[in-house]
């Protein structure tokens, strides 16, 4: 039965013309089966994605199947046993991850240095570029502000690149002066939510200033984002 469940799936998920690619894709989505060499955290989302295609059928569907609502129950049942399973799986699996993670990690004086570094470079970055406009000036200024930015929050890179220019100039200054900016969408927004940093006056001046020169100099007048990583 979770068979046929999983096969209606696949088929919901092949477009009408599929080519190739389509149905290998569908076939990915189908199969919970660790042995096919799947991520654990791979299988966990494609059986959350497969019962919740079940639940939908069940609540708005059921009409169109032959399944009885019982019928519906024991293979959303099945399903949770399954996920159960499979979560015992991913707490082995990320333990191994953050180890691997954990070896690769930089010492954490490495990190001092760097925004020590990059708290003398900065405002002297900021003070050059005004009178010489040059690329590698504005690169190395964004390098420096994103690397300083990254270490002081701990954000994900994506969250810095989808960071608008609108979000700085408007950030509202809390009790202590610190400048709330928020990331309102980013690519891991679904799972992680919204991002806001907590910047003092001096760093949100440091991006207004990197926003003055992009917008200006650097074909940044029609981009929205802060950074602009590919120019």
């Amino acid at each position: 039965m979770v068979g046929q469940a999983l096969q209606d799936y696949q088929e919901f998920h092949t477009i009408s013309k599929p080519t190739r690619k389509d149905r290998e894709n569908a076939r990915l989505h189908k199969s919970h089966d660790t042995r096919q060499k799947y991520t654990t955290t791979s299988v966990k989302n494609m059986m959350l994605n497969a019962r919740g295609f079940i639940a939908h059928v069940k609540a708005f569907h059921s009409e169109m199947s032959s399944l009885t609502n019982a019928q519906f129950d024991r293979i959303l049942l099945q399903f949770k046993t399954l996920q159960k399973d499979n979560s015992r799986r991913i707490k082995a699996h990320q333990q191994t991850v953050k180890w691997n993670k954990s070896k690769l990690l930089r010492p954490s004086s490495n990190y001092g240095t760097f925004m020590h570094i990059a708290g003398y470079r900065v405002p002297r970055l900021t003070d050059m570029i005004r009178r010489r406009r040059r690329v590698n000036l504005f690169k190395l200024l964004q390098g420096y502000l994103a690397g300083h930015l990254g270490i002081l929050t701990g954000h994900h890179p994506v969250v810095l690149t989808n960071l608008q220019k609108d979000k700085v100039l408007q950030a509202e200054v809390d009790d202590n002066n610190r400048a709330l900016v928020w990331v309102d969408h980013h690519k891991i927004d679904r799972t992680f939510g919204n991002a806001y940093m907590a910047l003092l006056p001096h760093e949100v001046d440091w991006l207004k200033v990197l926003i003055e020169v992009s917008t200006a100099h650097f074909g940044g007048e029609q981009c929205r984002f802060v950074f602009q990583f590919e120019g």
